[in-house]
């Protein structure tokens, strides 16, 4: 099965839905575009980079990137292709943002990167899509302006980050954030696991104390804190549903209930038997 059709355009910008069971190729990424994977997984090669993207992760490339793409699966991938043109970019950062972030995100020279559709802007624009799909009388232009200004704000956000490390060379400096960017990644897809700080590392290709330090200072965390933080958001919605805590504790990665309470009221104000009680007499 393969299906892949144009649902809006505006000007030379365009979102297609795809709809694919098998597929091996090239891909190309225009001035700017953003993949996103609604259901099933699509795997992306860039020279020895291997990148894999699951449901609700996406990739942003500009006019630099080349890749091949596989497709491989029972069930079909379902996914979001955006081609926001380079005048509604120009458009919008001449409106809101400065130059530097416009050429960062149209001329910059990594392949694309791979981000978690919840922790941005754009990842949240694109599940406001989804039920838009087949809504034609949907104003399109506000659609895609939409789109360039969530975008931009993510792009300005990365380059605020990016800025932040030592590397002299904006090519350098880029690379790194891309190593850094890959680990959070595979922390926010395993954060319930026991994850080493050796297994980060590796997945940033760098030594473990220069990860460490680079970490913190791209995403203001330390590898542990990130953790920590995304293992008790993952709590707090469990017994926002009306887990028990201990099952929230247990659930969440923590090694006993002791230390999930006093990690939970450090971070929340309150405890987590508090949270409970005012969720079950709700």
């Amino acid at each position: 099965m393969f299906s892949v059709k144009s649902i809006y355009k505006y000007g030379n910008s365009d979102i297609r839905l795809s709809n694919v069971q098998q597929f091996e190729g090239t891909t190309t990424f225009t001035p700017f575009s953003a993949k996103f994977v609604i259901a099933g997984k699509e795997v992306y090669h860039s020279g020895r980079k291997k990148t894999e993207v699951t449901g609700n992760m996406y990739l942003l490339g500009n006019a630099a990137a080349e890749s091949s793409i596989t497709i491989d699966s029972y069930i079909p991938v379902k996914g979001i292709c955006i081609d926001l043109a380079p005048e509604l970019i120009d458009e919008v950062a001449g409106y809101h943002f400065n130059h530097n972030v416009n050429s960062f995100t149209l001329k910059g020279k990594e392949a694309y990167t791979k981000y978690n559709a919840a922790g941005t802007n754009l990842g949240i624009a694109f599940s406001r899509l989804q039920p838009l799909l087949n809504h034609t009388a949907t104003k399109t232009e506000e659609l895609f302006y939409m789109l360039a200004e969530c975008m931009l704000k993510d792009r300005m956000d990365i380059y605020t980050r990016i800025n932040r490390l030592d590397a002299v060379k904006e090519e350098t400096r880029l690379r790194l954030y891309s190593f850094i960017n890959d680990a959070r990644n595979y922390i926010d897809s395993h954060f319930l696991e026991d994850i080493t700080l050796h297994t980060l590392a590796g997945e940033a290709n760098i030594s473990s104390y220069h990860f460490i330090r680079l970490f913190k200072k791209t995403f203001g965390l330390s590898p542990y804190q990130y953790i920590l933080k995304k293992r008790l958001s993952f709590a707090d919605e469990l017994l926002k549903g009306g887990s028990s805590v201990t099952d929230t504790a247990y659930l969440s990665g923590f090694a006993d209930i002791a230390s999930f309470s006093k990690a939970y009221k450090k971070q929340y104000g309150l405890a987590p038997t508090f949270r409970f009680k005012q969720i079950s007499n709700f």
